[in-house]
């Protein structure tokens, strides 16, 4: 639990044990206003964001919730959800907000991890067919928007069975992960490499100037690939 003063800075007035426990620092180092939670334990990145919350709490004169990263003393960012309201006077004049903070760092990494696994092939880490196909829908749809060139290139290793079958799966995942690390190369930050499944893989092209422009990157791609794998002391093309 806390109470922060109405000032810019949210000076403490009151911080329990456990947001002590939290941040990492005494009750002392908020309350004698050596520090200032809003602007030395929220994370830059997410501070406007939960201002804003917190304004619009204060303009209501309702609860505001708000979820963003904190950064204790220990140097280890962590996630917090935050719950609290304003505090006015009888003549309506702001004087403190008032609430609690909670950890979920853990909870936030769980959601992580299952938004990553929904996503991502867990072999290789490219993005798999439900994210290529999410990025491919709104893609699609800012090329006709804006009149841009895109386009979608498909590639699957011929004979990938045969490695299988001579050198065992685990060569065969072997040559799946540097393929994948290949191809990543062959293409912009901006573009897309997915593995559809198996030994199949598409790309996305995205603001590209015409189809010389995919001919070039489908020759890379061809080239990157060409290139002899040594997998378990075998050379495999």
């Amino acid at each position: 639990a806390y109470r922060f003063a109405n000032d810019r800075l949210r000076t403490a007035e009151f911080v329990s044990n456990g947001c002590m426990g939290l941040t990492g620092y005494s009750a002392w180092d908020f309350t004698g206003k050596k520090r200032s939670y809003g602007r030395d334990i929220m994370h830059p990145s997410d501070r406007d964001a939960v201002f804003m919350e917190i304004r619009a709490g204060i303009e209501s004169k309702g609860p505001f919730k708000a979820v963003y990263r904190i950064l204790p003393a220990n140097g280890r960012e962590r996630w917090v959800w935050e719950q609290g309201s304003a505090v006015f006077s009888d003549d309506g004049t702001l004087q403190a907000v008032e609430g609690f903070i909670t950890d979920i760092t853990e909870t936030k990494r769980a959601e992580d991890r299952i938004r990553t696994m929904a996503t991502f092939d867990s072999l290789t880490g490219l993005p798999n067919r439900t994210l290529f196909f999410d990025r491919f829908e709104k893609a699609l749809a800012y090329a006709i928007r804006y009149q841009h060139a895109m386009a979608v290139l498909f590639v699957d290793l011929d004979d990938f069975k045969a490695v299988n079958d001579n050198y065992g799966h685990q060569a065969g995942d072997s040559l799946l992960q540097d393929v994948s690390s290949r191809l990543s190369g062959a293409i912009r930050a901006s573009d897309t490499v997915a593995r559809m499944g198996g030994d199949e893989f598409t790309f996305l092209l995205l603001d590209i100037q015409g189809r010389e422009d995919a001919s070039i990157v489908a020759r890379k791609v061809i080239e990157a690939v060409g290139r002899r794998f040594i997998i378990g002391g075998s050379e495999i093309s």
